[in-house]
């Protein structure tokens, strides 16, 4: 198992390779797991209370139009939501 220094290490090639902040790249990372090795469940998502979460989600999202991270965070929803 990699120590803690080369854990550091590849989060931070990680982070520059794509011009992203560490948490941009743990987000990523965890929708990618999620979305296991075929893409995201094509039946979408199951639980009510995710998909009522999401819902609220995308709804005060909507306060924020125009700002890049919220749209971000907005189609990311619509996506777990189709």
């Amino acid at each position: 198992m990699p120590d803690s220094k080369e854990i550091a290490a590849a989060i931070q090639q990680a982070c520059q390779q794509r011009g992203w902040g560490p948490s941009k790249l743990a987000r990523e990372v965890g929708i990618a797991e999620g979305r296991g090795p075929h893409g995201v469940d094509p039946g979408g998502v199951r639980s009510v209370k995710v998909r009522t979460a999401l819902d609220d989600m995308c709804t005060r999202l909507n306060r924020y139009a125009g700002l890049p991270e919220a749209d971000e965070l907005r189609h990311t929803s619509a996506r777990l939501l189709a």
